[in-house]
């Protein structure tokens, strides 16, 4: 891994591996402040860019399976107490056939971003507030777009159905129960003392620090992703019926014709998720934003690993976060004796 964040340029990286949910590797490479030569160590906080959405999901199933929320209730009616702008009405009826479901696979048919977001509630309010007053880009539940801003509502509707803020919730009620102590939102001004810097591509011009999601460090991110696997011998989190749930393709896509059968999908969460006949699986969730790549995924070899790199990809040319994967994947396949 030095080599190839110095071929790619990237200023540090992060990268901690589990088998059968114990921690097998847990590594900092470069550097987390190249102004100061402050090595990358494995405490080290990154940001999770859209990984983040991961712990959104299993924080509104986590409330489906204790009773408080309903998985097809529909949003406006869990956020009743949220309207249009003043002057403003629902643009599209549509909007309100949008369910808590449908958002946690992208498919609400709402923009990518709206105006609102951050870590404010006030201003996720306000971004809510906007999307009723825009047309939706398909009916909901019959594709899937990525949407920021359906998980920045699924963040309210966190707080309606629990009575709790967002990260105190996820913080008490899901990470901590985990085993997981490290891990909260980004602060919104100024970096934390264990947090990396984040550069623009080239590794050495700093990026503009955007605040709204989760920090972590790579070895707490992979303690997530086996804890939500089951990974080893312990249980999976979520129960099997909600994890399966979490990881089915939506039954409304399939309707719909926007699914192969047999072929990765979308999950509640998660980019790309796959269910195999022995019962194993396999999920990803990826996120990047200036100066942010990030990588969360299970196999179905029992392996959950998480990749993060503070130097934002070049616009032209490989993808070094999927220049990585295929590294890794290669020396997985060898070690496990299939390479």
């Amino acid at each position: 891994m030095e080599r190839f964040i110095e071929e790619h340029h990237i200023a540090g990286a992060s990268m901690a591996i589990a088998y059968q949910g114990r921690i097998v590797s847990n590594r900092g490479y470069g550097f987390a402040d190249v102004a100061t030569r402050q090595p990358v160590e494995p405490k080290t906080l990154f940001s999770l860019a859209s990984v983040t959405k991961s712990l959104t999901g299993v924080g509104v199933l986590k409330l489906v399976e204790e009773g408080k929320l309903d998985l097809n209730a529909r949003v406006v009616n869990v956020l009743r107490d949220l309207h249009p702008p003043r002057g403003e009405r629902i643009a599209d009826p549509r909007f309100r056939e949008i369910t808590v479901h449908q958002l946690l696979f992208h498919g609400g048919g709402l923009p990518h971003d709206s105006k609102g977001g951050g870590n404010g509630e006030q201003l996720e309010e306000e971004g809510y507030r906007d999307l009723m007053t825009q047309r939706l880009l398909f009916d909901p539940g019959t594709d899937h777009r990525y949407s920021n801003a359906g998980f920045v509502v699924l963040r309210l509707v966190i707080e309606r159905a629990s009575g709790e803020k967002y990260e105190p919730f996820i913080r008490q009620h899901i990470v901590r129960p985990m085993g997981i102590t490290g891990m909260h939102l980004e602060p919104e001004r100024g970096y934390g003392p264990d947090e990396t810097h984040r550069y623009q591509p080239g590794g050495r011009r700093l990026a503009q620090r955007a605040a709204g999601n989760w920090l972590a460090s790579s070895g707490e991110l992979v303690r997530f992703a086996s804890a939500v696997a089951g990974s080893g011998e312990g249980p999976t989190f979520l129960s099997p019926k909600m994890t399966a749930i979490m990881l089915e393709c939506p039954p409304s896509l399939r309707a719909a014709g926007k699914a192969k059968p047999g072929a990765p999908h979308v999950g509640l969460g998660w980019d790309t998720a796959e269910v195999f006949p022995n019962g194993t699986y396999r999920f990803s969730k990826n996120g990047g934003k200036p100066g942010v790549q990030a990588w969360l995924e299970h196999l179905e070899t029992g392996i959950d690993w998480a990749l993060f790199f503070n130097t934002g990809a070049p616009k032209e040319g490989p993808n070094p976060l999927g220049e990585a994967r295929k590294m890794v994947y290669a020396t997985f396949g060898q070690i496990l004796g299939r390479g």
